[in-house]
């Protein structure tokens, strides 16, 4: 079978788990990695015998590639989307799609010209527990979907660190509004969204979003969004989501992950299901996500989630955002 070339560009903590995963992937020789920061991008790149750019153009173009992930911060997806579109290269991007909708609708538009895949890495759909839920709701295992759930709270470390590039509505509480629009199996209509502003006044960041989506299928959804949790926290993230419907239920409960570990130091319960490192090996959502998209190359089929399914969540994230700020109920599409 070929082998597929890929690349990564933006190789900070989480582009360097992808690196990871293309270079464990059989079907995949990872050839480069882009990185304003060239250092890091030696120190990754050194890792897994690859090329290492501080320009992703350059490594665009000279570097012959089947698929490139790009990892950079949220509101920086644009530039280097659209370029790997116009190399005709295929595109695992992080979450979100953008940060601001014309953004979005020119990532949308250069991979629909050059016909290229791009799939937007919400995790949460590679999570076993996830998706043996979806398959029960979707199959008609609980009636029709009459409310969904969803909590999403982590640490303030994460404000700190995410905060200065994107939004808690963007990069936290986006998985579960992707989740929302995809167990609703309707278009989102109405959204309403109150926003709650304490300890990251000063950065100009609110530390928690409550809010309601209403959709076409006449299932409504709430949601609750926080990061403002201490480093003492037995853990990082907090994590529900419940369906209810008109024969059943189902409840996704993600805040413990079955190890808990007691030092001196306190109790901490390890991620096992995001992007784990286990005997030395990237494992976890992530991985599986990556090698699906990988997958879905190599037998030229389209990938879901789509940019599409990306761009809807970012719709629905910045009409919360609106309404957060402008206190009014926001219809979409409108």
């Amino acid at each position: 079978m070929h082998i597929l070339k890929a690349g990564v560009i933006g190789v900070g903590y989480f582009g360097a788990l992808h690196a990871e995963a293309y270079h464990a992937n059989p079907l995949t020789e990872l050839v480069a990695v882009a990185d304003i920061d060239i250092r890091r991008a030696s120190e990754v790149a050194s890792k897994h015998g690859a090329k290492p750019y501080s320009n992703f153009h350059e490594m665009l173009r000279h570097e012959k590639l089947d698929i490139v992930s790009v990892a950079t911060p949220d509101d920086k997806h644009t530039e280097p989307a659209v370029a790997a579109a116009e190399a005709g290269v295929n595109i695992l991007l992080e979450k979100p799609i953008a940060t601001d909708l014309q953004e979005a609708k020119k990532i949308l538009s250069a991979t629909e010209k050059h016909k290229v895949k791009l799939m937007v890495n919400f995790i949460l759909r590679f999570d076993p527990r996830y998706r043996r839920a979806y398959e029960f709701v979707s199959e008609g295992g609980l009636g029709e979907v009459v409310t969904i759930w969803a909590r999403r709270s982590t640490l303030l470390e994460t404000a700190k660190k995410y905060g200065r590039f994107s939004n808690l509505i963007y990069d936290v509480i986006i998985h579960d509004i992707d989740m929302c629009n995809l167990f609703a199996m309707s278009e989102p209509k109405k959204v309403y969204c109150v926003s709650v502003g304490k300890t990251q006044r000063g950065a100009g960041l609110e530390d928690a979003y409550l809010a309601i989506i209403q959709y076409g299928g006449g299932s409504a959804a709430s949601l609750e969004t926080s990061w403002v949790l201490p480093k003492t926290s037995p853990h990082w993230l907090d994590s529900r989501f419940h369906v209810i419907g008109t024969e059943g239920a189902v409840y996704v409960e993600l805040q413990s992950h079955g190890l808990e570990i007691v030092s001196g130091k306190g109790v901490y319960r390890p991620d096992l299901s995001n992007w784990p490192i286990v005997g030395g090996r990237l494992t976890g959502n992530l991985r599986e996500a990556i090698n699906y998209f990988v997958e879905c190359v190599a037998k030229d089929v389209p990938p879901s989630p789509s940019g599409e399914d990306g761009f809807k969540a970012l719709e629905v994230a910045s009409a919360l955002h609106k309404s957060a700020s402008s206190g009014q109920l926001i219809e979409l599409g409108k």
